[in-house]
């Protein structure tokens, strides 16, 4: 078998993505040099070329999920409606590309697998991106788009929902036919303080 040479970097990158898959599915104790190797299809030993540590392997893995979940924080948007939309869109077309990101956004698997700091930064992740949501829900009842005969609360519960069913949804190999935007008008049909708005 002839095993691709990558550059380092491209390396390190393959190496932290593949222990977020391994984390995704089969949970922190799965998480060895081994299955890693296994997973990137190289020898262990290859592993340790890159890191010094399975510790640093988890440290890059938060770095790289934390890109990937932060890309979709953009605040250049006009309305908080349209932030809103382009971050759900873009966490939707996330979760098609890389299941693994969401689902482990929803459960402990990548704190469970890392240090002190590490775990500290995986939830200030997932609460940037929970403040994120919550801004534009309150910026939008206050400008009047997002209704508000529901407490805000409520609605972040129902946008998260959505999220959620669809990143537990890819573990069972559901596929839904929906595109992203269309999943995003039946949200905003339950969001949208009068029902012609978009």
């Amino acid at each position: 078998m002839t095993r691709q040479r990558l550059p380092g970097a491209e390396r390190r990158h393959q190496i932290a993505d593949a222990a977020l898959r391994i984390l995704a599915d089969r949970g922190a104790t799965q998480l060895t040099a081994l299955t890693l190797a296994r997973e990137v299809g190289v020898a262990d030993a290859t592993l340790f070329r890159h890191f010094p540590s399975m510790d640093a392997i988890v440290d890059a893995a938060i770095g790289r999920f934390g890109e990937a979940l932060e890309s979709s924080l953009d605040r250049s948007e006009a309305t908080p409606v349209t932030r809103l939309r382009a971050f759900f869109l873009h966490r939707f077309k996330l979760l098609r590309a890389r299941p693994e990101l969401l689902r482990l956004a929803f459960n402990d698997r990548l704190i469970d697998a890392a240090s002190g700091a590490g775990s500290a930064e995986v939830r200030a992740i997932v609460n940037r991106s929970r403040s994120f949501v919550q801004a534009c829900l309150l910026e939008g009842r206050a400008t009047g788009e997002i209704r508000s005969d529901l407490p805000p609360r409520i609605l972040f519960l129902v946008m998260s929902g959505v999220m959620r069913g669809a990143a537990l949804s890819s573990i069972d190999g559901i596929e839904d036919p929906s595109t992203p935007e269309e999943l995003w008008d039946c949200l905003w049909r339950l969001l949208a303080a009068a029902p012609l708005q978009r």
